[in-house]
């Protein structure tokens, strides 16, 4: 089932994004696709959520009858952004608003568009916040000619595994909440955010270490994610560094971050690139911590199972780590190892 719902990415994203010169005659009709109204089954009262507006925009569809080689061969960017800002349009697609199966059906109307595609909905309850409602997968599967070669996994429109160590952050403040430390100075946010290289770092370097401890194995995609978001992170790092020594004004250090953002996955057109500069240059320090507070307790990690041989483990480590409370790096270092970080 896995391998179904995720087939449907690159399908759905090569649908959506065609460019239909090619099977459409001049002139090109109106494409505004239409979000079907339609709302998440509860099963217990849940306060109405504010309406879905009005996408903006010509986002195209997709004609019925067109095959797969033909959409395929007609991705354009410009039509794939076009229905990402379809689905961002909807006012949410939270699991308990009706936005989420407006997305679910807009999808849905875009498969099966698409000769060839067997298109089927897998339903499943979820009870988010007190709220039962049944929410759906919508699976788009391409049967092929040969029945022993096995299933093709493409893609999915999102992957947030990768985002789910980096929620580390969760931690630290639940325990910040129900195991404070018994030091008042390491129990909570230090001024200046100078525990940053201990909270940006863990939340970054947990996303590797989780990685080559196996948790991607069998997700090619999330292991190429973590490593384009830490390539991401020292990218716009350096450029806020840069800014901070006037050596970069703020159009030199947007244009540095998306220079050396793999893929293509910063544009100059965000408004995350100039929230991210502006964030950062407020905050020297901050941009880098994420990979220098990384760097310093992957260090610590190297020195502690030096000291420890055999009796090391990431586990052991990390108890320690924690238990030291919302401290620099280099202090636990310290305090970890008897040595201090040069």
């Amino acid at each position: 089932m896995r391998s179904r719902a995720l087939s449907g990415l690159i399908l759905l994203l090569a649908a959506v994004a065609c460019n239909l010169a090619a099977v459409q005659p001049t002139p090109t009709p109106n494409l505004v696709p239409t979000i079907p109204q339609v709302t998440a089954t509860p099963t217990k009262q849940a306060a109405p959520p504010p309406p879905s507006p009005t996408p903006q925009g010509p986002p195209p569809t997709i004609p019925a009858g067109m095959s797969i080689a033909e959409v395929l061969a007609q991705v354009d960017a410009d039509r794939l952004m076009a229905h990402v800002e379809t689905l961002a349009a909807i006012h949410s697609r939270h699991v308990n608003s009706t936005g989420s199966a407006a997305a679910a059906a807009y999808i849905r109307q875009q498969f099966e568009a698409i000769d060839g595609l067997a298109v089927i909905l897998d339903e499943f309850p979820l009870d988010y916040n007190g709220i039962p409602t049944t929410q759906v997968n919508v699976i788009a599967t391409l049967t092929g000619s040969s029945p022993n070669a096995g299933a093709v996994l493409i893609g999915a429109h999102y992957d947030p595994t990768p985002l789910f160590t980096h929620f580390w952050h969760w931690f630290e403040l639940a325990r910040m909440d129900n195991e404070p430390n018994a030091s008042p100075i390491r129990r909570n946010a230090l001024l200046y955010n100078i525990f940053d290289s201990g909270n940006e770092g863990t939340a970054t370097g947990v996303e590797e270490m989780f990685m080559h401890a196996g948790l991607y194995d069998d997700s090619p995609r999330s292991r190429e994610i973590v490593w384009i978001m830490l390539a991401q992170r020292c990218a716009r790092g350096l450029a806020s560094l840069y800014a901070q020594a006037n050596e970069f004004d703020l159009k030199q250090a947007k244009a540095f971050q998306v220079e050396w953002t793999p893929r293509g996955w910063m544009r100059p057109d965000l408004d995350l690139l100039g929230f991210e500069q502006q964030l950062y240059l407020r905050q020297p320090g901050y941009g880098t911590s994420y990979v220098t507070g990384k760097y310093l307790i992957e260090r610590t990690i190297m020195e502690r199972s030096r000291q420890l041989g055999d009796a090391f483990s990431l586990r052991r480590f990390f108890d320690e780590f924690n238990a030291a409370g919302m401290m620099p790096v280099s202090l636990i270092y310290w305090q970890l190892t008897g040595q201090q970080m040069h």
